[in-house]
C-alpha cells in the first residue's frame, strides 16, 4: 500500500508539472469546443453523422449484451492507442483521437433527435459513465501529446529535462495508475447504470 501510495503522489507531482499541466488544459479545452463542433457538423451533414454513427453507437436493445469487459476492452484500447500515438516525434497523432472521439460525441447529440429520441435520453446514454470515461480520454491524450513533445524534442538535439526512460516510465504509471482505475468504473457504470437511466427516457 506505501508503494501504491507514493507512485500515486509522483504521478500526481508529474501531473502538475508546467509540461503536462499545460497539454492537459489544452486537450481539455479543445475537447470542450469540439463537441459543440460536432453537434454543428452532425446537423449540416445529416447522411455522414448516420453513416459513421449507426456502425458505431450501442443500440438501447443492444446494452443487454454489452459485457462490462467489451467496455473496458474499448475504453483501454481507445486510451492506450492515445498514448502509444505520441511516441511517433513531430506528428502529434493524439490529437487525432481526441478529436475524433470529441466530434463522435457531438455529432451523437444531433443523431438522438433526428431518429427520434429525446436530448434527455442522450444525456442519459453519455453522462453517467462519460462522466469516469472522458476524463481518462482526455488524460490519456494529454499523456500522448507530452510524450510526443519530448520524443520531438530530443530528436531536435534538445537533450535537457529527465531522462526519456523516466517519462514513458511515469506516462504508463497515468495508463495503469489512474486511467485504468477510472476506466473499470466507466465500464461498471456503462453496462450496469447507464441502460437503466436511458430505460427511463425511451
Amino acid at each position: 500500500m506505501k508503494w501504491f501510495d507514493s507512485q500515486e503522489e509522483a504521478l500526481v507531482q508529474f501531473i502538475r508539472t508546467p509540461g503536462f499541466l499545460y497539454e492537459l488544459r489544452r486537450c481539455a479545452a479543445a475537447f470542450a469546443v469540439l463537441i459543440p463542433l460536432g453537434f454543428v457538423l452532425g446537423l449540416a451533414f445529416p447522411e455522414v453523422r448516420d453513416a459513421l454513427l449507426e456502425q458505431l453507437m450501442v443500440q438501447p436493445e443492444d446494452t443487454a449484451a454489452y459485457a462490462a469487459t467489451d467496455a473496458l476492452n474499448a475504453g483501454l484500447t481507445a486510451c492506450g492507442m492515445s498514448i502509444l500515438c505520441g511516441a511517433v516525434p513531430f506528428a502529434y497523432f493524439p490529437a487525432l483521437s481526441l478529436g475524433s472521439n470529441a466530434l463522435m460525441i457531438g455529432a451523437m447529440a444531433a443523431w438522438y433527435p433526428a431518429h427520434g429520441h429525446s436530448m434527455a435520453l442522450y444525456m442519459a446514454a453519455i453522462l453517467p459513465h462519460g462522466v469516469f470515461l472522458l476524463p481518462a480520454m482526455v488524460l490519456c491524450c494529454a499523456a500522448g501529446m507530452y510524450l510526443c513533445g519530448e520524443i520531438t524534442r530530443r530528436c531536435r538535439g534538445d537533450k535537457s529535462g529527465p531522462p526519456l526512460l523516466q517519462t514513458v516510465s511515469q506516462i504508463g504509471g497515468i495508463y495503469l495508475l489512474l486511467a485504468f482505475p477510472i476506466l473499470c468504473a466507466a465500464a461498471l457504470m456503462e453496462v450496469h447504470v447507464t441502460p437503466r437511466i436511458m430505460s427511463l427516457f425511451l
